[in-house]
């Protein structure tokens, strides 16, 4: 399969090694890989198109989308849309870190995954990233706060979702409430560019003392107005609505399904797009 946009954004070359200066010696690294970057977890059969999971706030690359040691996109997923490639996708989303790194990963991310920065209308966009938004045919969020609602605004929302079952640093935690509203703004000049769904949990998720909470209830998870989208409602806690323990689960048939639709869509629509397009200069 030749190279995808993905692999020219976030890949290396197989044959490619970093140089050693003279006086390094190589030897065997002793610590576990940061789990950052893209990572393929199905090939796919003859694919035709791309599936890339992305976790959230104190996610994992894979912890995020396992329970029993069953990791549905690897799992279940390849089997029911044969003919994609299944990638899942790390950063550092550790609120608990006081790194650089992570107290910038918001604003720095968000260009990362190229789909803000990448809007054709903006006068120097890279190739790459216009490419990425133009062969990009649906995003589903899952769980995925986009404003306030029931008296909370969107940042204060950011905030509750970070900390909600570990400490988050306060560095981290004021960089949320002050770039989370300009974020939620970013989508909303895209929306008509994909079809999207916005999955949000029905059961309240255990915390601390015995209490139970709606971390991110459809109010707060659905933007009102978005051409060409959809709710959806899963039958987790925010903690789980990711986690598929069988292809009977109710949260599996939900998401499974309306991925399958969009994977029998998403190569004509895609293809017709790059018709009308052109090459890209």
């Amino acid at each position: 399969m030749s190279p995808t946009p993905w692999s020219k954004l976030f890949g290396r070359k197989d044959n490619q090694t970093p140089p050693l200066a003279s006086a390094e010696v190589p030897t065997k690294s002793t610590h576990e890989p940061l789990p950052y970057g893209l990572k393929v977890l199905a090939e796919g059969t003859d694919p035709v198109l791309d599936i890339v999971a992305v976790h959230g706030l104190n996610g994992h690359r894979e912890k995020t989308w396992t329970i029993d040691d069953i990791n549905w996109l690897r799992d279940f997923l390849p089997s029911d849309i044969p003919n994609a490639r299944i990638l899942t996708w790390g950063y550092d989303a550790n609120t608990r870190s006081t790194s650089q790194i992570s107290a910038q990963y918001l604003y720095d991310h968000a260009k990362t995954l190229a789909l803000i920065h990448s809007d054709a209308a903006r006068k120097g966009a890279l190739e790459e990233h216009r490419s990425i938004k133009l062969s990009t045919y649906g995003i589903f969020f899952m769980g995925t706060p986009h404003q306030g609602g029931s008296g909370v605004n969107f940042g204060e929302l950011m905030v509750k979702v970070a900390s909600i079952f570990v400490k988050a640093d306060d560095k981290i935690l004021k960089h949320l409430e002050r770039y989370s509203e300009w974020l939620q703004q970013q989508y909303g000049p895209i929306t008509g560019d994909f079809v999207t769904k916005f999955a949000y949990e029905t059961y309240p998720t255990p915390i601390a003392l015995g209490r139970t909470i709606m971390v991110v209830p459809h109010a707060s998870a659905v933007i009102p107005g978005v051409a060409d989208a959809e709710p959806v409602a899963i039958p987790a806690d925010h903690l789980n609505m990711v986690k598929f323990t069988s292809r009977e689960d109710g949260g599996y048939e939900k998401v499974s399904g309306h991925l399958i639709l969009l994977a029998q869509d998403a190569p004509g629509a895609i293809e017709a797009r790059w018709v009308e397009q052109g090459p890209i200069k």
